[in-house]
């Protein structure tokens, strides 16, 4: 009975691996992995393959052949071996044929700006099928929004939740939100220098991107839930309708086109084309 035991637990341990490039486009030496991923020593259990530690460990397998070099065969692992696998608030994913760096972040609850900024991408469109990318997980992201929660909380530490960034580097406001001249300014005008660059405030898909009468060249940008934003105003225009942006993506240039008293941005968060104040959701 002993013999058919050690048998079977060494079948386990070496039974083959679906065949995986080794290789990573990760410097897994580098700096930027270094201050995002720790790591811990995982002891091989009987039982184990790699395979299975790397579903366990949601660890892509050519990672952690990569983070394990002395394994002579990547076939087997001996009882009582230590491996060392990435822990802490990031996962790494593989990019799959028909994802984005937009879809991506979706899947993972995070932003497609933290996902740029992680990976020091300077051509976010360009990614590769097959190549590695650092997801940093935030623990605390709010897995979905309600009306009771951060769409109309007044506490800044839930309104925060919505995720949007500023448009434009600048801060300064020339026109607030709120009435003005008798009439409702449904948005904050942001002074920007003619040409400046706009970014979108939040990953989703472009609704609008056009002269509108008194927005002139402007686009609107539906991140879902509900939730959308418009830019107006620009000098010129990046993108198209039906197209997907990611967080930070430069969509425009700023500029004084429609009814405009000067270079600037016009710039609005609707939840549910209810127009709110930007600045209680910008970060």
């Amino acid at each position: 009975m002993k013999k058919i035991l050690i048998v079977i637990s060494l079948f386990l341990l070496i039974a083959p691996l679906p065949d995986v490039e080794a290789r990573t486009n990760l410097d897994l030496n580098s700096d930027r992995v270094n201050k995002q991923l720790t790591f811990f020593r995982y002891k091989v259990k009987v039982g184990d393959t790699l395979w299975k530690i790397s579903k366990k460990f949601n660890v892509d397998l050519s990672l952690l052949l990569n983070l394990n070099p002395d394994l002579a065969n990547k076939n087997m692992i001996v009882v009582g071996q230590k491996l060392k696998v990435p822990r802490g608030n990031v996962i790494i994913h593989r990019i799959k044929a028909g994802e984005t760096i937009w879809s991506i972040a979706q899947a993972h609850n995070t932003s497609s700006y933290e996902l740029v900024k992680a990976n020091n991408l300077k051509h976010p469109n360009l990614i590769k099928v097959g190549d590695l990318l650092i997801v940093p997980i935030d623990k605390s992201r709010d897995k979905g929004y309600s009306a009771k929660g951060a769409y109309y909380s007044k506490e800044s530490s839930t309104n925060k939740r919505l995720g949007f960034i500023w448009p434009t580097k600048y801060r300064r406001i020339t026109s607030p939100f709120g009435r003005r001249w008798g009439r409702m300014h449904k948005g904050i005008d942001i002074a920007a220098p003619r040409g400046s660059l706009v970014r979108a405030a939040k990953s989703g898909v472009v609704t609008q991107s056009r002269y509108l009468s008194g927005y002139g060249k402007a686009i609107y940008i539906d991140h879902g839930n509900g939730i959308s934003t418009r830019y107006a105003h620009n000098s010129r225009l990046l993108v198209r309708a039906g197209e997907k942006v990611y967080q930070g993506q430069i969509i425009a240039y700023s500029g004084s086109t429609g009814r405009s008293t000067g270079p600037h941005l016009h710039f609005e968060i609707r939840i549910k084309d209810k127009a709110i104040n930007p600045l209680t959701y910008l970060d």
